[in-house]
């Protein structure tokens, strides 16, 4: 019997717009109307998904399903996301609010500032009528599933803007919310836990030196993730700017996605260096218990090209087509462990497999750090080379 391995779709940021432009929109490619997939990065997303035979137990959003609070594309989306989920197999689609689904700055008054999301059918963000109540009353949501959890946070502000202040469109978790989140989660573990949220809850300033839209409030929740039993796992949206890597704290900090952008258009710096992505979580919970790691696993990324549609993401998309996350491992000293390996035994070569049975959590590491070791292979004199979706395949010794 094969192993299990849970497995968690991320569709984010559709910034999806009613009707049909006859020329190429300003802000998003996401139009309910426009049905080319050429076009349209949701339109092709699912045929995509069945002809790749790709599966999932949850698909997450987190956030912004439609762009500039255009309540009437909610529904389209609402529904394609449902499709996706069918078609992927999942048990489940949840779902958190982004800014751009909240009314901040008053288009649809006296309406509710999320009324969009209310009204939507099955209850946003996904599963029962109760989950739902949770999530609007207590801003958080727990779901549940085999050996998983998943909680789905708001992070939006919930209320218009300070336009006479300029106020900026932050993210934010109050102290209330913080209490309500480390006792729903006190001694309840899984061994696969997420909490997906819009904002990214620590300051992220790479692409954009002048972004100041994080949570406020975020730093106090990565370290009550970290202080919690199990390991932890962060979905987030908002910077269309596709990124893995871990966040701050200690041994035990959480792992932390990025998601790329399903349908903004990408301007500027961000889209000269990523592009239009969606994600696959893979979490091989029992292989990474053989080798003694805890919340390990790859990140498996498609990426949205205008007229060609979807395809497996290059080197420079944002992430690669697959990223491995868990292993915390120095590049460098596994670079000198590896040589000296190779050297004992008089090898000139190591294959994957090679390399694989020396380091199995190699492929469980990140990219950033994967080429921090392919670059103190080459300082040691090591010819590295990558296979057809950019991983190490093999170290050719001097």
């Amino acid at each position: 019997m094969s192993e299990r391995i849970i497995r968690m779709a991320v569709v984010s940021d559709c910034h999806a717009r009613p009707g049909r432009s006859a020329t190429t929109p300003a802000s998003t490619w996401v139009q309910s109307e426009e049905h080319d997939p050429g076009s349209n990065p949701l339109a092709g997303l699912g045929n995509f998904i069945e002809s790749e035979a790709l599966s999932a137990d949850v698909l997450l959003c987190p956030g912004d399903l439609c762009d500039q609070a255009r309540w009437e594309a909610l529904p389209y989306v609402w529904e394609r996301l449902e499709d996706l989920g069918t078609r992927l197999g999942a048990d489940a689609l949840i779902a958190t609010a982004g800014n751009h689904d909240i009314d901040s700055r008053g288009t649809h008054k006296p309406e509710l500032i999320a009324q969009g999301l209310r009204d939507l059918a099955p209850p946003f963000p996904g599963c029962d009528h109760v989950t739902a109540d949770d999530y609007w009353s207590r801003r958080i949501s727990l779901h549940e599933g085999e050996r998983w959890q998943v909680v789905s946070l708001n992070s939006t502000l919930m209320r218009e803007l300070d336009s006479d202040a300029a106020e900026d469109d932050h993210g934010e978790i109050s102290a209330e919310t913080l209490v309500a989140l480390k006792t729903l989660l006190a001694g309840r573990v899984q061994d696969v836990n997420v909490l997906m949220c819009h904002h990214h809850p620590l300051p992220s300033t790479h692409l954009n030196p002048d972004d100041r839209s994080q949570m406020e409030g975020g730093d106090q929740l990565v370290r009550l993730l970290d202080e919690l039993d199990g390991p932890w796992f962060v979905v987030h949206g908002h910077k269309h700017e596709p990124d893995l890597g871990y966040l701050s704290g200690t041994g035990n900090a959480p792992v932390r996605l990025a998601s790329g952008s399903v349908g903004a258009v990408l301007l500027g710096r961000l889209g000269t260096h990523v592009r239009n992505q969606f994600h696959l979580i893979e979490f091989p919970v029992e292989q990474c218990e053989k080798i003694h790691l805890g919340l390990a696993g790859q990140v498996r990324s498609w990426t949205w090209r205008a007229l060609t549609g979807w395809e497996k993401a290059a080197a420079r998309d944002g992430l690669p087509a697959n990223a491995g996350f868990g292993h915390r491992r120095d590049g460098r000293s596994l670079a000198r462990e590896l040589i000296e390996h190779a050297k004992k035994d008089a090898l000139l070569t190591l294959d994957r497999a090679a390399l694989l049975k020396r380091e199995p959590r190699l492929e469980f590491m990140l990219p950033r750090d994967i080429e921090r070791l392919i670059s103190a292979l080459e300082e040691h004199g090591g010819h590295v080379q990558l296979d057809l979706h950019g991983r190490l395949d093999r170290l050719v010794l001097p």
